[in-house]
């Protein structure tokens, strides 16, 4: 793989746990076969052990010391305000898939520092904000290396540490209130959430999310590209003008997904 970074690139952390870097290496191959010149890494602490050669899959492996006890979010936040190699970073959760090409959303950062998507069900208040004032979400975040972004980064981290927060967003949320960052909120067919309820109207691009078969996921949400909602009970959508015959596919689907939830069972 190549050690030379491009101005712009791909960035996944992951502070440990082999679960993780396998999703990391299925994300990252999905992003290859969409976008054969992409330039992807990954930072993780210099102490963490996997089985997997990460220098397979990865153009480069950036190792960061970090303390072992300062957690996955923390470290996270830190990968993404200290070891990218590019202007222009795609950070990825490592539950991510790539059904399209998504290097046109690099083109954002040309006359924005951010670019991500609302968080489609997080509802935490944020303290001394508005009510309407509801998280980001930060599993995929497009960023420009300037020291306004890197200085939210920071804050970013103080947040989590004093707040304690559970979650990384509404931490997120405090250190930006301020910040007068110029961000673009992309639609969300770049960053589907679809273990949850959501619209779509034309292609999905990229998936968000653990399920037990995220291909098949890919093939049903796009399987149209109307105004559509999508049901993950049904691994399916529902439209405005569906047919008879597409109203009774969903029957059995109904029944199987209501099996595969209270049975636990894959498909």
């Amino acid at each position: 793989m190549s050690t030379q970074s491009p101005e712009a690139g791909y960035l996944y952390a992951v502070s440990g746990g082999e679960q993780y870097f396998k999703e990391a290496i299925r994300s990252v191959r999905s992003l290859r076969e969409v976008d054969t010149n992409a330039h992807a890494s990954i930072a993780v602490p210099a102490h963490a052990r996997t089985e997997i050669q990460l220098e397979r899959h990865f153009d480069r492996v950036l190792e960061l010391e970090y303390p072992a006890e300062g957690g996955p979010k923390k470290f996270t936040v830190e990968a993404m305000r200290r070891a990218s190699p590019y202007e222009k970073t795609f950070f990825l959760d490592t539950d991510t898939y790539f059904i399209d090409n998504c290097r046109s959303l690099f083109g954002i950062l040309d006359n924005h520092q951010i670019c991500l998507r609302h968080a489609p069900c997080d509802m935490h208040e944020i303290p001394g904000e508005p009510d309407a004032y509801t998280p980001y979400n930060t599993g995929v975040i497009l960023y420009r290396k300037d020291e306004s972004v890197l200085s939210l980064f920071s804050d970013w981290k103080k947040s989590i540490e004093k707040r304690d927060y559970i979650r990384d967003q509404p931490s997120f949320m405090e250190a930006l209130s301020d910040k007068g960052i110029n961000l673009y909120v992309m639609r969300n067919n770049w960053n589907a959430r679809f273990p949850y309820f959501e619209a779509y109207s034309g292609r999905v691009h990229l998936l968000h999310g653990r399920w037990d078969n995220v291909e098949y996921v890919a093939e049903r949400i796009n399987a149209s590209t109307n105004n559509r909602a999508w049901l993950p009970i049904l691994e399916s959508c529902i439209h405005r003008h569906m047919t008879l015959s597409e109203v009774l596919e969903l029957i059995p689907r109904f029944f199987d997904g209501l099996r595969r939830r209270f049975l636990n069972t894959e498909r």
